[in-house]
């Protein structure tokens, strides 16, 4: 059974660049995005992320809508995938949900499993899934290129992709690993070989988290080659 839905997917996947390729596409896109960071201020994430403050410690933990201290740190490094899905209800239903309860009811959905005191990544296929409860249409890609990104966002399709964290211009983890860390592309420009991020754990000091520009070789240096398109669902 895995092999056939494996089967499937690829099959779709081949089809969805083929029809990248062949049409066109507008030579610049934009799309004005909110953006959310997935710890409680977007002021805070360089100091989290380079361990000046412990989220234990962050004394906005309740912007999140987490019960506790203690329950905004189990969830915080875990969830650009919810902040991220944040943005992408906000933009199509203009719903604007809260971090921590949006990630509960993620998990509660199986979008994430809970073993020996960790998360797994994000589960692409329950994460389709959950996100029809919010009127999104989430169509996984396993194989993705820039151009599949392109046609989407031409489209108002909202690509969330799988990147390496140290796309956001400061790396801990080795610049060879692709993915572990989910952002939203927003835009793009042919000409220039530009795309545009919205990064929920980027760096407001570096320019790299609301549309963060970043060039076509940067990117591929981070992306990893798979993600979900977002759309509303079609009545």
């Amino acid at each position: 059974m895995k092999t056939l839905a494996r089967t499937r997917q690829l099959f779709s996947d081949a089809q969805y660049e083929l029809n990248a390729r062949m049409n066109q596409i507008p030579a610049d896109v934009d799309l004005s995005v909110p953006y959310f960071s997935q710890y409680a201020r977007r002021e805070d994430v360089e100091d989290i992320v380079k361990g000046k403050l412990k989220t234990i410690d962050d004394p906005n933990w309740h912007l999140t809508g987490s019960k506790s201290s203690k329950e905004y740190t189990r969830w915080a490094r875990e969830i650009c995938g919810i902040a991220v899905a944040r943005m992408v209800i906000k933009y199509f239903v203009d719903k604007d949900a809260m971090l921590v309860p949006l990630a509960k009811d993620a998990f509660k959905h199986g979008v994430y499993k809970y073993n020996a005191g960790k998360f797994s990544p994000l589960l692409y296929y329950e994460f389709s899934c959950w996100m029809r409860k919010y009127g999104i249409q989430a169509d996984v890609r396993s194989r993705l290129s820039i151009r599949g990104i392109q046609y989407a966002l031409a489209q108002n399709k909202l690509p969330i992709v799988s990147v390496n964290p140290g796309v956001r211009g400061y790396a801990k983890l080795s610049s060879n690993k692709k993915g572990g860390h989910l952002v939203l592309v927003t835009g793009y420009n042919v000409i220039n070989r530009l795309l545009y991020l919205n990064n929920p754990s980027g760096f407001l000091s570096l320019g790299t988290q609301k549309r963060h520009k970043i060039s076509e070789g940067e990117f591929r240096k981070y992306f990893a080659g798979r993600g979900v398109l977002t759309s509303l669902v079609m009545q």
